[in-house]
């Protein structure tokens, strides 16, 4: 294996099994995610108000 391929396989980000909870409302469930070198990712976050009382 070349040092170039060994390198573009160096994992940068893992996520593994992530959950998130808005009160009673699982909005992301199970999330898996590999990022290696030399990919490109996005994400993109959007804040919802959430009513409190």
């Amino acid at each position: 294996m070349s040092e170039v391929n060994k390198q573009e396989d160096q994992l940068m980000v893992q996520i593994r099994n992530m959950n998130k909870w808005y009160g009673d409302f699982h909005v992301l469930k199970n999330i898996n995610l590999d990022v290696r070198r030399g990919e490109k990712s996005l994400s993109v976050a959007l804040q919802v108000p959430v009513n409190q009382p």
